[in-house]
């Protein structure tokens, strides 16, 4: 297992490299990003959106893959990443495997996903709990990137539409705020939880498919591989499906438990650090 993740990683960066523009230094891509006390913070999403950063996705399978995540300016930056984000394909040009014709990359009508080539979403993210912000773990919540350089961060993540094409080796995926892609609040806490590995991957994947696809306990109990030459097998186990229930139940309750007022709800919030104005490199 540990092979085939490491070989995975290195097809990421073989692609990764395939991207770079034309005299791009290969070397410039940290496997291992440090935090730099002094280097300006900077929340990931803000950054993209002020082109500070520039980040993609490059999935090893549907359970997971790398992020590269780019400073585009001439000076240090520590990227914060969300508790979890999800990525969809990009443009079909960009893409080194599948020779797609595009679709809306938000579409939910998973006949025109698949007709198109598109791939479909998954969700996750960096951290593997809340108390770790080790820059050694390879699942870090923040990091440091100095100036025009590119780190790589491993992320966890589930498939988000039964039945379309599964994320593979090769596919380029561009990072959305998870707010942009679903308005449920219980579909984007699983997503915090499949960042932060609470649960067995099979578990929070059966959880994400009832949530986010309407997908309910009989149906995914009757899911089942099919194979030619021996019979059919259940998807899940029933023991995953108990866990995944479980999983649904515990957000259900953390919800219903936020919403509920509280003496901390009339302690002012403190005031925002002020913005980092950032200088872009080059002229």
């Amino acid at each position: 297992m540990r092979t085939s993740i490491a070989a995975a990683g290195w097809f990421s960066l073989l692609v990764f490299h395939a991207l770079l523009p034309a005299g791009e230094p290969r070397s410039r891509i940290l496997l291992n990003p440090q935090f730099d006390p002094d280097a300006a913070r900077i929340a990931l999403f803000e950054g993209i959106e002020s082109g500070a950063l520039d980040a993609k996705m490059m999935p090893r399978d549907e359970q997971g893959g790398a992020v590269f995540v780019q400073n585009l300016t001439d000076q240090a930056l520590t990227v914060e990443m969300p508790d979890a984000f999800v990525g969809v394909q990009v443009l079909p040009q960009l893409n080194l495997q599948l020779p797609l014709n595009g679709s809306d990359l938000f579409s939910g009508n998973q006949q025109q996903n698949q007709q198109a080539g598109q791939n479909q979403p998954v969700g996750g993210g960096t951290s593997r709990n809340q108390n770790n912000s080790s820059a050694n773990d390879p699942f870090p919540t923040f990091f440091s990137v100095p100036p025009e350089r590119t780190a790589r961060i491993e992320y966890a993540s589930v498939c988000l539409e039964h039945g379309a094409v599964s994320p593979r080796r090769g596919n380029v995926y561009r990072l959305v705020r998870v707010e942009e892609f679903t308005t449920d609040p219980r579909l984007a806490a699983l997503l915090t939880k499949v960042a932060r590995r609470e649960g067995k991957a099979s578990a929070l994947q059966a959880a994400a498919w009832h949530l986010a696809n309407d997908m309910n306990w009989d149906d995914l109990q009757a899911l089942q591989f099919r194979h030619v030459n021996a019979p059919d097998s259940p998807w899940f186990a029933e023991s995953t499906l108990r866990s995944a229930r479980s999983i649904v139940k515990l957000i259900d309750a953390d919800l219903a438990g936020a919403q509920t007022p509280t003496d901390k709800d009339s302690i002012p919030a403190l005031a925002a650090e002020p913005s980092v104005k950032l200088r872009r490199s080059g002229p």
